[in-house]
């Protein structure tokens, strides 16, 4: 059953990057409207880190930092 094993693997990858990018477009429209949306951010910073972009991550984090300098969700982002 390993061909088994590996389409299984693939669906699950093709379904994370799905819901990865269904989550990106989500964020992305929230920040439209409202560009220091913290719960956008940091969804798009989440997607981010997944997407192996930790920089861009960095700048999302550190763009809520600059609207809520205390936030602790994007301190911890940024260790």
């Amino acid at each position: 059953m390993p061909g088994r094993a590996k389409a299984t693997r693939s669906v699950l990858r093709s379904t994370s990057t799905w819901r990865q990018s269904t989550s990106a477009k989500a964020a992305a429209r929230a920040l439209a409207g409202d560009p220091s949306n913290r719960d956008a951010l940091l969804g798009l910073a989440a997607v981010e880190i997944r997407s192996q972009n930790p920089s861009a991550a960095e700048e999302l984090y550190l763009r809520l930092l600059r609207a809520a300098p205390r936030d602790p969700h994007a301190q911890a982002g940024l260790l």
